[in-house]
């Protein structure tokens, strides 16, 4: 589903259609799987990872919209790939790695952005995964700049508009004055709501090892969780599901790195008057 054409083409094939599969449950997987759901059919979302939303959220929290998820009746299977999509002319089904089979009238496939990069290879620029491009935007040809969705810095694509953002006050920056701004990283973030339950992850929301301190709360019940991951005392990350009221203000603690002391690390628990951590 890459156009509105594409979107009202599955819209008016949907009356034909008793399930879904779904592969991949990335951000729009979920949304898909949701919307598909709501419409009447049966939908069966499947992911190569362990959990849903692997770049954005840990196994606690993807436990927490899984289960939300199948409370709306939709068939999650993790740790699962499709080998082969059946039907001749027309989907009936979807068989999977370990030879069993989904029935499907209808299949999307939701498995990351590719960036569009003919253009750029028409022109002669230097690509692999998207555009190559250096600390000044730069790409292999010194009078373009590149920035958002088809850009590849250091082996990273991206594919947010707060990296698009970032990416294109740098490229504006050195297209006025040469190097007089570089580029190093935009921390991932996004606010939105999956499949009806809001949802914050920013930074360096989902990394492990005992060199970091993690602070969680939870209320499973109320479909709530919250972990914030801390470096050397400096946030780093944070996963909001359910209640993500103090998003922008530790999307502002991450940003400037602001040293957190251990005497207010309840206040990161309990989200509790955390405004007053920016002072």
């Amino acid at each position: 589903m890459r156009s509105l054409d594409d979107a009202l083409s599955i819209k008016k094939y949907m009356p034909k259609a008793a399930s879904a599969t779904v592969i991949g449950a990335g951000l729009l997987g979920l949304e898909i799987s949701y919307a598909l759901k709501e419409a009447g059919l049966n939908v069966n979302l499947l992911e190569f990872s362990p959990h849903i939303l692997p770049k954005h959220i840990d196994i606690e929290g993807a436990l927490i919209i899984q289960k939300h998820l199948e409370g709306k009746g939709i068939n999650f299977l993790a740790n699962t790939q499709a080998s082969q999509i059946l039907g001749n002319g027309n989907v009936v089904g979807v068989r999977l790695k370990d030879n069993s089979t989904l029935n499907s009238e209808l299949v999307l496939i939701s498995t990351g952005v590719r960036s569009r990069t003919k253009l750029a290879q028409d022109a002669g620029l230097k690509v692999n995964r998207g555009i190559i491009i250096d600390k000044y935007m730069q790409t292999s040809k010194p009078d373009i700049f590149a920035a958002g969705d088809v850009v590849e810095f250091k082996g990273n694509t991206y594919g947010t508009i707060a990296s698009a953002v970032g990416h294109a006050r740098i490229a504006a920056a050195n297209m006025h004055n040469f190097r007089s701004a570089t580029y190093k990283h935009t921390p991932p973030s996004i606010t939105l709501k999956v499949a009806g339950i809001t949802l914050s992850s920013i930074g360096e929301a989902n990394v492990s090892g005992d060199e970091y301190e993690i602070i969680r709360y939870e209320e499973p019940s109320s479909f709530i969780y919250r972990r914030i991951t801390l470096l050397d005392g400096v946030i780093i990350g944070v996963i909001l599901i359910g209640n993500t009221k103090d998003s922008r203000i530790l999307k502002k603690l991450i940003f400037s790195r602001k040293h957190i002391s251990k005497s207010d690390y309840q206040l990161l628990s309990n989200g509790s008057d955390i405004r007053s951590l920016l002072d």
